[in-house]
């Protein structure tokens, strides 16, 4: 896949940068804190650090070129003073600078990314740490919870994406639990189709099966995989535990929920 050389003129965000002719690039795969959320200081400044004025490598995604901001959707290779590469989008991820967002179509693999924040996670590094995570969930309401959000030909209410509620798993999993909140019902056992979910969010399998066992592991839902001959690629969804209504105190600051999409 072909790497244009390109000079970085200035860092907007974390993961916004500008190029010469007002070009604006958009790391792919992940998402840094906004203004004033934990960790917005520490990830600009690592990537001032890492590329401003600075000569680097991007890769555009060749299943979509820019995003619904025309913006252009790049990972960005750099050199640190060692002298050693470095692929910007995952060291963020690394870091705990940064989480997982995975947009579709993308052609980054969804799996080993999401393993590289679940390692910053597991680290406690970076937005990760508890204060933060606390921080963080007491920071985010919602200001219009009745919008919905388009994901394919599926709907999904804004209300589900309180940020306080859903930090702490990826977004594959979240999109892949809404899904499942659409499909269950309270009476008895659900059937669900491996490639319904697939059609709906275009991830694959293997990105899937990790979100289901994420979202088990959070108590989220409680499911198996079918061992009957006549549906062999079945979820049997037992369990689905919808979110909790958000409970505001009096005077409690309103502020935007970060946009997922």
């Amino acid at each position: 896949m072909g790497l244009e050389k390109i000079f970085i003129e200035k860092v907007i965000d974390g993961d916004t940068l500008n190029a010469p002719g007002d070009r604006i690039l958009r790391l792919i795969g992940i998402d840094c804190p906004d203004f004033r959320m934990p960790v917005f200081d520490e990830a600009v400044g690592f990537v001032r650090e890492a590329v401003e004025g600075q000569e680097v490598l991007v890769e555009y995604c060749p299943l979509r070129k820019l995003d619904s901001y025309n913006r252009e959707r790049v990972v960005l290779f750099y050199k640190d003073r060692r002298g050693h590469n470095h692929n910007l989008n995952q060291r963020l991820l690394k870091l705990g600078l940064a989480r997982f967002f995975p947009i579709a179509p993308c052609h980054i693999d969804f799996y080993e990314w999401a393993r590289l924040e679940a390692s910053a996670r597991s680290k406690r590094n970076g937005i990760w740490s508890s204060e933060r995570d606390e921080a963080i969930m007491d920071s985010f309401t919602l200001t219009n919870p009745e919008e919905d959000r388009e994901l394919g030909v599926t709907k999904i209410s804004n209300k589900f994406f309180k940020l306080g509620y859903f930090w702490s798993i990826s977004d594959q999993s979240k999109i892949i639990y809404m899904l499942l909140c659409h499909m269950a019902h309270s009476s008895g056992i659900v059937w669900i189709a491996f490639t319904t979910i697939m059609k709906h969010t275009k991830y694959d399998v293997n990105t899937v099966l990790m979100a289901l066992n994420e979202l088990s592991s959070a108590g989220l839902i409680d499911y198996k995989i079918s061992q009957n001959r006549n549906k062999p690629n079945y979820i049997i969804l037992r369990k689905v535990i919808p979110p909790p209504k958000s409970e505001q105190t009096t005077g409690e600051t309103q502020v935007e929920t970060l946009d997922l999409f």
